[in-house]
């Protein structure tokens, strides 16, 4: 649905893999959908406990800080992509600010500007949760428990030296053991 993805953070691998090898699983989205928000100064209007993880990606995109933006998604998810970035003996922080620089760059150019707004929400609930909640835990190789979950629409005002977009995106948030964290961004 995005046409700027970029790698998300690496995941390390499961004990059923032979060689050590980093999984790429999910990321790629998430950092692409996360860039967007770099530079926007947060989420707009709706303050709801739910964007608290869309508010922390931000933050940790903006400062370049991989603790605050993995803090975003859920911990067993988070904890896989720490050994993962581990794993390639990279600098974290700069491994963000790589991505942002390296996607953003090329289709916006310098001087980037973003503004981002929830615009709505929907709750996700039964039997849609479930698949969620298993497709999640498929794609991650964890076994995380959504209580909650919501899909929420974001308009995106991009505007750099070489373009300017609106874009609108949708992301869905899960609250774990009395959390919120992203927990798809793959959505239709």
């Amino acid at each position: 649905y995005s046409e700027n993805v970029a790698p998300m953070p690496p995941v390390a691998p499961t004990r059923s893999t032979k060689k050590p090898k980093l999984i790429l699983i999910l990321i790629g989205v998430i950092v692409g959908l996360a860039i967007f928000f770099a530079t926007s100064g947060g989420v707009g209007s709706d303050n709801g406990p739910y964007t608290k993880p869309v508010k922390d990606m931000v933050a940790g995109m903006e400062q370049s800080d991989w603790d605050l933006f993995i803090s975003a998604f859920p911990p067993k998810y988070a904890e896989l992509a720490n050994t993962g970035i581990q794993m390639m003996g990279v600098d974290k922080d700069a491994y963000l600010k790589e991505k942002i620089d390296t996607e953003l760059g090329d289709d916006y150019g310098a001087n980037l500007k973003v503004q981002v707004k929830v615009v709505s929400k929907k709750e996700i609930t039964g039997s849609d949760l479930k698949e969620a909640e298993d497709k999640y835990n498929s794609q991650t190789r964890t076994d995380e428990t959504f209580e909650k979950m919501y899909e929420l629409k974001i308009k995106e005002n991009i505007k750099g030296d070489k373009t300017s977009r609106v874009k609108y995106e949708k992301i869905r948030v899960a609250q774990i053991d009395g959390s919120w964290y992203i927990a798809d961004t793959d959505v239709d």
